[in-house]
């Protein structure tokens, strides 16, 4: 929701191309200032963002619904992150999506990153 405020060329339009610009402006800075230690991207420019800095070539992507599930290690500063591909919680036909979703932040985070920690402002 955060990139729908970003300012376009055109704010009084959300457009694919306007996200887009957006995420390609501020999200890599955005995920520097959370640090995360997980990322669950559900589809859209965030995940074709992250799909192409990590990959760097469009070989192998493909819908949300074939690529679900799916784990790149992201490189936000100087850490590697998980970040998890996934379809909108309630996209129709696709079972277990929260089973998925979570025995892949089971297998990448181990309990003690869970510690609580300061918050951030972004």
């Amino acid at each position: 929701t955060w990139a729908v405020r970003c300012v376009t060329d055109n704010p009084d339009r959300v457009t694919d191309a306007a996200l887009n610009q957006c995420v390609d402006r501020h999200l890599q800075s955005l995920l520097a200032r959370i640090a995360p230690q997980a990322i669950v991207a559900m589809g859209g420019p965030v995940a074709r963002h992250l799909w192409w800095r990590t990959m760097r070539t469009w070989d192998g992507w493909a819908s949300m619904t074939t690529l679900h599930g799916r784990v790149l290690e992201v490189e936000i500063g100087n850490r590697r992150v998980p970040a998890i591909l996934s379809v909108h919680p309630f996209q129709r036909g696709i079972d277990l999506h929260p089973e998925v979703i979570g025995i892949k932040l089971a297998e990448h985070i181990r309990p003690g990153a869970l510690e609580p920690g300061a918050l951030k402002a972004a």
